[in-house]
């Protein structure tokens, strides 16, 4: 799932977005980020901090709406910049940003979040226990991903997967930088203790397809936790 950020805007757009998105701030889905002082302009320091924080716990799609004022267009290249760093450090992240001088204006703002698409609240949380016991048999799935890259827990909670199933149906595995020549071995020994397998091959490679046979119910594979859930939801709600 995404993230928007909304950065460098006045006080009573901060009071529409909790009016009109007060879950999705709650969530991390929406994050708010004041000014630097009441009127002082939009701090680029705290948004950057935010979004590495962000990127890191597997958001693989970020976006960021920033308030300017008259006389700041250096902001244009700042962002440049982040989004430089952005794609050396996750390349399989996609980030993208707007800019605007309506800083006290929410309706440029909502028309964004709109477009962006975020999760529908009624549905997180919705994949429950019972759900997944009855679809994976009992079994517990295992997710595998390198080590210094988003998480599964995350990623897991934000595709509508309940809070209890991480703790009692998933587990996850991390494959430290330079181990590729065992790696396929780890696989092997994992396929003989989990008949599913979600794994993130950002970082790592892609598995041989002899190797993902042995995992005997389902296994999955994409470059970040978000991208290898999905179709994985998709089998467990529909079956397909």
């Amino acid at each position: 799932m995404g993230t928007i950020f909304v950065v460098g805007f006045y006080d009573p757009v901060q009071s529409d977005l909790e009016r009109n998105y007060n879950q999705h701030l709650e969530l991390g889905e929406i994050i708010w980020v004041p000014q630097v002082r009441r009127g002082g302009g939009a701090d680029l320091v705290r948004l950057a901090s935010l979004l590495f924080q962000k990127l890191a716990e597997g958001c693989d799609n970020a976006r960021v709406i920033l308030g300017r004022r008259s006389g700041e267009e250096w902001m244009e290249a700042s962002m440049e910049a982040l989004a430089k760093q952005v794609r050396e450090r996750y390349a399989n992240t996609a980030f993208s940003y707007c800019l605007t001088k309506r800083l006290g204006d929410s309706k440029p703002v909502l028309d964004e979040i709109e477009m962006f698409g975020l999760s529908t609240i009624a549905t997180i949380g919705a994949i429950g226990m019972n759900q997944l016991t009855e679809r994976l048999n009992g079994n517990k799935v295992l997710c595998v991903r390198r080590r210094s890259r988003p998480n599964f827990q995350d990623a897991l909670r934000r595709a509508g997967f309940c809070e209890e199933s991480w703790e009692n149906v998933f587990v996850q595995e991390t494959i430290e930088p330079g181990r590729h020549s065992s790696m396929m071995e780890d696989f092997e020994a994992w396929s003989n203790s989990y008949r599913f397998l979600l794994y993130a091959w950002d970082g790592l490679r892609t598995l041989k397809p002899e190797v993902k046979s042995r995992f005997a119910g389902k296994a999955y594979e994409a470059p970040t936790p978000s991208k290898v859930i999905e179709p994985f939801k998709r089998w467990i709600l529909e079956g397909v």
